[in-house]
């Protein structure tokens, strides 16, 4: 599996896989294509945006969107959203991808 930063390009497939896992069990929320857009579109246009994917070959497996704050002397990341295809949920993969992905903001 591979990190990459998010691209704008990627969006169509970060609302797809939005979609998909979020409007299943156990939320059953009602993302349409319009408004789960919307919703990533607004992180993606914040000043300080830093976005990451997560791929499984070609397939965009896991999203993370998240934004740098000042405090004091230094930054602070605030991971605004993230979720991980429904069928490689519960491997362990999430917590094993933010924590490479904080790895390489330290690094």
């Amino acid at each position: 599996m591979m990190i990459t930063k998010y691209r704008t390009e990627n969006l169509d497939s970060c609302v797809s896989l939005l979609i998909e896992s979020y409007n299943c069990e156990p939320w059953n929320d009602c993302w349409t294509p319009v408004t789960a857009r919307k919703y990533l579109e607004e992180f993606a246009e914040a000043r300080r945006f830093i976005g990451f994917l997560f791929w499984d070959g070609n397939e965009i497996i896991g999203v993370a969107f998240s934004h740098e704050r000042t405090w004091m002397d230094s930054s602070e990341l605030y991971i605004d959203e993230f979720y991980i295809s429904p069928h490689h949920q519960r491997m362990g993969i999430g917590k094993k991808k933010i924590n490479e992905s904080v790895g390489r903001l330290c690094s």
